[in-house]
């Protein structure tokens, strides 16, 4: 008798329970315990429902890769390499020797193709024919200040001769040196660019995924490579230019 009373007033007390709890966002499963071949309810475990939805704090934009300007900043690297490399002369005479010169003219610094024209005279002779005699002193301290051991000298009052020395074995040897340098810190210039690139890749995966960011990173390589291809061209025509002069 005492049993069944006291199994009854359990299972009102629970019925009690579950009906002023009202939370939606709950539900209820009941713990049975066996007390003397007697079911018995003793309390309640709730669980958050299955399908709360997590609140979404990601607000970061997406990230966009602008390829056009990493092609441009490898293109700048590659017209240094080439500015750099009219710079050297392998025993021949060249026009675009002076395509980069400038030159203080009263304290202004202005393009030599504004002062005057450089002509081939012979394989071994250039000649700048000046559009002002004002302007020869000016251009003379320039051009022998390009620390290519130039000696610039007036011919006339508009005319100045830049004789240019045959190579020599061991000049051809230095001079494909310092070709193979700028082409090696050209190259150098182009992969920062690259490595710049493939950082901005990480965050394309977070914003668009794996498979968006795989085919960025191919497409950066592959702008990457054509670069590198370019300059190894560029270095070998300027050392068989060199070597045959």
């Amino acid at each position: 008798m005492m049993l069944r009373g006291l199994g009854s007033l359990l299972r009102r007390s629970v019925v009690v329970m579950a009906t002023t709890q009202a939370a939606p966002t709950l539900r209820f499963q009941p713990i049975i315990y066996q007390a003397f071949n007697q079911p018995a309810i003793l309390g309640v475990r709730t669980f958050a429902a299955k399908n709360a939805k997590k609140k979404d704090t990601s607000d970061a934009p997406p990230v966009e890769i602008d390829f056009k300007s990493f092609e441009q900043r490898m293109d700048e690297a590659i017209e240094a390499m080439k500015r750099d490399y009219t710079k050297i002369r392998a025993g021949r005479a060249s026009v675009q020797l002076f395509d980069s010169l400038v030159v203080n003219v009263g304290g202004e610094r202005v393009p030599l193709s504004t002062l005057g024209q450089v002509v081939l005279k012979t394989p071994q002779l250039l000649a700048v024919n000046l559009f002002d005699q004002n302007s020869a002193d000016a251009v003379v301290t320039a051009i022998n200040g390009m620390g290519m051991s130039l000696n610039a000298q007036k011919d006339s009052s508009t005319v100045i001769k830049v004789p240019i020395a045959k190579a020599t074995k061991e000049s051809r040897d230095q001079l494909t040196k310092a070709v193979s340098k700028l082409a090696e810190d050209a190259k150098g210039r182009v992969r920062n660019v690259r490595r710049d690139g493939m950082q901005l890749t990480k965050g394309l995966e977070k914003s668009a995924g794996k498979d968006e960011a795989k085919r960025a990173e191919k497409k950066l390589q592959t702008i990457t490579d054509n670069r590198i291809d370019a300059i190894e061209k560029l270095r070998a025509a300027k050392e068989k230019d060199i070597l045959e002069a």
